[in-house]
């Protein structure tokens, strides 16, 4: 091969009857003359890709009755039917990709009922016949041909020993509905295909599908359960769409079966760990090429196998621009994720081109028991990101109306059966206020008070109406005259009854009179 021979004369093989592979890949060939294979019957296997040759079957392979593997892709073959007279039931494979077809007519291939393989991939074919291909047909590769979402794609319909489809690099926009009926297809490439969207009722019958490719697409969404019955799926590419968002169950019932996920060159910015955290066998992650806003929620990606991270730099926050995700501060983040089933299993991943890490302190049903005490503040505001490494962590602050450090201390208890989930924590007025011990203690205080205050202003009253005077019957001294108390009388026991000196006259009064007197005039001076 690779030689610049042009045509193929009578035995042009000589006594090389033995020979069962025949490589004449990349010459000029373009005439092949009738008994230029006589002398090797027993070839099995004839590479003729690359060349010139515009007909196909010709009749210098007519008698090769063990042909097993034909390869004439990169030719100049042209036409709509491949049948011939001849016995070439021992054809398993046959490439015809990259020549100059454009329609495949009813039974085109009925000649080879064995044919297993067909490659028909680069080539500008816009319309098959629904009777076009056999039965036995098991892979079929349709790759870069002008079908769109108008073909007619009935020829699917007996296909149903199908096991590798290849429909990548045309024109769909849409998948086509007879992919349904595919219920043993096992590789399915989508990949380049126009498609803008992708949902659980385009694959809702692909049971058997282990290998989806639908990279290089507009997709935007993928949907809770879309693929909710795939339980057989190994491995899913989704790089290079325009995915914003992953819905919570999207990856439900991969949750077996999945070992390889790409969703890289996405315009993701985060990599919520609860949409992930199902994937138990998940063993390769490719996520590179996403503007990622790497806050605390990326903490349980540093719970993976770090020996398969390359150059995860960071794009966002400015001051931790062209730091690696592995350098990235855990001071900030109370929140760990030791309960994450992925983190075992996962030794390979392309983590490359990582683009940012932000931070804002993030969980969501962490678990059954989580206690959490701040000091005094209204508001919380995590600053760095970063990662941790326990259950429970504490950061000191001060106190402040708005807080970047506090007397922040979680305790957080995982139980094996609890699934650890995180979205935005934001600091609540509720959680962060005084704690309800310190507000009753502060509602005491003042209650205390003011029944102090009420109690200074009665005293004062009442010592008030003494000095003021008790009725008529009581003398007033005057700020010039002195009232002096007179002491009991030690002769008699003691009484109610006291004795003033005024004026050098002598009173007697009883204080229990007087009290009463005080209390209506207070009363009074009230009302």
């Amino acid at each position: 091969m690779n030689n610049s021979i042009d045509t193929l004369y009578d035995n042009a093989f000589g006594n090389l009857s033995f020979i069962s592979t025949l490589y004449l890949s990349n010459n000029n060939i373009s005439i092949i003359s009738n008994g230029a294979f006589s002398t090797v019957r027993d070839l099995s296997q004839l590479y003729l890709d690359g060349n010139r040759i515009k007909v196909f079957p010709y009749v210098p392979i007519n008698n090769l009755t063990r042909l097993e593997v034909v390869n004439l892709s990169r030719n100049e073959i042209q036409g709509d039917s491949f049948n011939t007279e001849d016995d070439l039931s021992h054809l398993t494979e046959l490439d015809l990709s990259s020549n100059a077809l454009t329609e495949i007519s009813p039974n085109a291939f009925s000649s080879f009922p064995n044919l297993r393989a067909l490659n028909l991939a680069g080539n500008s074919i816009y319309n098959i016949s629904n009777e076009a291909f056999n039965e036995a047909l098991h892979t079929l590769d349709l790759d870069g041909n002008s079908l769109t979402e108008s073909t007619d794609f009935g020829f699917l319909l007996n296909l149903r020993s199908l096991t590798s489809l290849r429909l990548s690099n045309n024109n769909l926009t849409m998948v086509p509905k007879m992919l349904g009926n595919l219920t043993q297809l096992q590789y399915l490439d989508l990949s380049d295909a126009h498609l803008v969207s992708f949902t659980e009722k385009d694959c809702q019958s692909l049971v058997a599908l282990k290998t989806l490719d639908l990279s290089r697409n507009g997709i935007n969404v993928i949907d809770e359960n879309t693929f909710g019955t795939q339980g057989n799926l190994e491995h899913l590419h989704l790089q290079n769409n325009n995915i914003r968002t992953f819905k919570e169950d999207a990856f439900h019932g991969l949750r077996d079966s999945l070992i390889s996920l790409d969703i890289s060159y996405n315009q993701l910015q985060l990599l919520e760990y609860e949409v992930f955290a199902s994937l138990q066998n998940l063993q390769q992650f490719n996520f590179h090429g996403n503007s990622l806003i790497c806050d605390c929620q990326l903490l349980w990606l540093r719970e993976l196998n770090t020996t398969s991270v390359q150059d995860p730099f960071c794009a966002k926050p400015a001051e931790y621009l062209n730091h690696t995700v592995l350098q990235f501060p855990s001071s900030n983040c109370s929140v760990t994720f030791s309960n994450t089933t992925i983190s075992s299993n996962l030794t390979t991943g392309n983590f490359s081109d990582l683009s940012t890490v932000s931070s804002n302190l993030t969980t969501k049903d962490i678990g059954d028991d989580v206690t959490t005490e701040f000091s005094s503040a209204t508001s919380y505001t995590s600053t760095e990101p970063a990662e941790s490494t326990t259950t429970s962590t504490t950061t000191t602050a001060t106190s402040a109306s708005t807080l970047t450090t506090t007397n922040l201390s979680t305790t957080i208890n995982l139980p094996s059966s609890t699934t650890l989930r995180t979205t935005e924590w934001s600091a609540a007025p509720s959680v962060l206020g005084l704690s309800s011990t310190v507000v009753i203690a502060v509602i005491s205080l003042l209650a205390f008070f003011e029944l102090f205050i009420l109690l200074f202003i009665l005293c004062k009253r009442i010592r008030h109406g003494a000095h003021v005077g008790t009725g008529d019957d009581t003398p007033r001294p005057t700020s010039r005259q002195s009232l002096v108390k007179a002491t009991p009388m030690t002769d008699n026991p003691p009484t109610s009854r006291k004795k003033l000196v005024y004026n050098n006259e002598s009173f007697e009064y009883d204080r229990s009179e007087r009290l009463a007197r005080t209390r209506k005039k207070f009363r009074e001076s009230i009302n």
